[in-house]
């Protein structure tokens, strides 16, 4: 299940958004929203614009579940999220069709049930275009209907094969990408390849990690390891959500009045330093 909070600001209000409370990302994000702010400002200044469009930026963190001050979780310490919910909408009841990443990502992304997409499990066979339909999802909307530069990195889509990555299931006549994250229909040229894993050194991983060390078996809180934030997954990935930023600045300070839709998706759930 992934809780996803969706931030829409429009197009002339700068604002200062959420970190969060956890390494190594916490920097990183400071910095990934600080940058999303000055690209918003700059589409503030376009002179003579009519009716501004809003750009959109969403982030997701995956499991992260409802554990938050602002959530009246006392054990967990987040005061930007907090402050953030201060000045936003805070949903309190959150429900999913199927308690699985792919399913409940599916979604979400297309508005289909499971009934309609035939996803219910976590399986190349079971990407939505395939199984259930050529349903468009909400970044491919916002590019192909709305004009927007959609821009994406990290876990937005469940990767691989259930997005259309490899592997392919036998017999399928749909483009594969090896990150799939629906990369051939939802995202930009400038999006592309979409980099979804980052990986990290062996030594960074904790007890029990497999071959190569893997993200999902490693710790959650990562101040126990005398390492930078670009070491460790979650802060490559904000690294690259900047990167994109600033390419969406780029080609505003070149011009371009288009709006961007970026979505950026954490791995690890938040977690306390100690």
């Amino acid at each position: 299940m992934i809780p996803l909070q969706i931030v829409v600001k429009p197009a002339g209000r700068p604002v200062d958004r959420r970190s969060r409370a956890c390494q190594p990302a916490a920097r990183a994000m400071v910095v990934l929203l600080h940058v999303a702010a000055v690209v918003v400002a700059a589409a503030a200044a376009e002179p003579g614009a009519a009716t501004p469009r809003h750009d959109v930026m969403m982030i997701a963190i995956d499991d992260m579940r409802n554990e938050q001050g602002f959530y009246g979780c006392d054990y967990m310490h987040t005061p930007r999220m907090d402050g953030l919910a201060k000045k936003s909408l805070v949903f309190e009841h959150m429900y999913t069709g199927v308690a699985v990443c792919a399913p409940s990502r599916t979604i979400l992304l297309t508005g289909r049930r499971p009934d309609t997409s035939r996803v219910w499990t976590i399986s190349p066979r079971e990407y939505w275009r395939l199984s259930g339909g050529n349903f468009t999802t909400l970044p491919q909307y916002f590019k192909d209907e709305g004009g927007y530069l959609t821009l994406g990195t990290g876990k937005i889509f469940h990767p691989g094969g259930p997005s259309g990555g490899a592997p392919r299931w036998p017999g399928s006549t749909v483009p594969v990408s090896p990150a799939g994250s629906d990369s051939y229909y939802s995202w930009s040229p400038e999006c592309l390849p979409y980099q979804n894993a980052f990986e990290e050194p062996p030594q960074h991983t904790g007890p029990g990690a497999g071959a190569g060390g893997s993200e999902y078996s490693s710790p959650a809180i990562h101040p126990f390891f005398n390492v930078t934030d670009d070491e460790m997954a979650e802060g490559q990935l904000a690294a690259n959500a900047v990167r994109l930023l600033k390419l969406v600045k780029t080609q505003r300070d070149a011009g371009s009045k288009k709006p961007f839709f970026g979505a950026f998706g954490f791995h690890r759930p938040v977690s306390s330093s100690p």
